[in-house]
């Protein structure tokens, strides 16, 4: 993560409340240079994660 931080100028705490927290929330401008580190576009790195009251029947 020391990498990526340091290569995309974001913070390692950001970096990891981005990775570690579901209900975490971001500036644009960082999913820009992770996307730009990476090489991927923006809908390669969130990913949906149901709530539990969606779980429920």
């Amino acid at each position: 993560m020391v990498e990526v931080a340091e290569s995309c100028g974001i913070n390692r705490m950001t970096l990891s409340k981005i990775a570690g927290q579901k209900d975490c929330s971001t500036v644009t401008d960082h999913i820009d240079k992770l996307c730009a580190y990476f090489g991927c576009e923006v809908g390669d790195l969130p990913v949906y994660v149901p709530t539990d009251e969606e779980h429920k029947d």
